[in-house]
């Protein structure tokens, strides 16, 4: 059976160290990285619970759940502490996020009855921003960030997208000036010429020379 169709009993997990939880998850969801990193939307559902919701991995834009027969699977959301969910609110309506997701507290995995249980990591999260509509299906792995496409909208973690923001702002910023330089440089030269034109007028031809150009 492939890993990521096992479906685990309670007995078979219940007395797992957490070390070789995270394993089965790994193998499960195909990480390779010992990082679960996924992506997905912030939501608020009351003032003491927030989560992410419509999760997928970062690695293969892939949903996910629990191997092991529980009543709330991970479609039901990933545990965000309401605070980091609130301030991310604040910042946008409708948040989406790249994190990276932990084992929950021991007391809350017994209360859930799910030894996998996970939340989301203090601090291990990054604001993604909404792109255009990308034309064609497609996952660009950009090592510290990627660009998702879920056949709605398209997301690039904000750090990567300032990064090339910044620059194609700098090379924009250089262009003009080189631009400028320039007209100053035209403006110049015209300057000069003006100067040189009233120093030494244009002089008119003699009477004669007229007279025998007509003839």
């Amino acid at each position: 059976m492939n890993a990521k169709d096992i479906i685990y009993t309670w007995d078979e997990v219940k007395d797992l160290s957490d070390d070789e939880l995270y394993q089965r998850l790994y193998e499960c969801w195909n990480i390779t990285n010992g990082k679960i990193e996924v992506w997905g939307k912030v939501e608020l559902k009351h003032e003491k619970w927030a989560g992410v919701f419509k999760v997928k991995t970062v690695t293969e834009n892939r949903s996910i759940s629990y191997p092991i027969d529980v009543r709330l699977n991970i479609d039901s959301g990933v545990y965000l502490h309401p605070r980091h969910a609130k301030k991310l609110l604040d910042r946008q309506e409708s948040p989406w996020i790249k994190c990276e997701l932990i084992l929950a507290l021991p007391s809350e995995r017994e209360k859930s009855g799910n030894p996998f249980l996970l939340s989301v990591k203090s601090a291990a999260y990054e604001l993604l921003v909404k792109l255009p509509l990308l034309e064609e299906e497609a996952i660009h792995d950009l090592k510290e960030g990627v660009v998702l496409n879920d056949q709605v909208s398209s997301y690039l973690t904000e750090s990567i997208y300032n990064l090339h923001f910044d620059e194609a702002n700098k090379k924009i910023i250089e262009s003009l000036a080189d631009k400028q330089l320039a007209v100053e440089e035209i403006e110049k030269n015209a300057k000069k010429l003006a100067s040189i034109a009233m120093i030494y007028p244009a002089r008119k031809p003699h009477w004669k020379q007229v007279a025998r150009n007509y003839n």
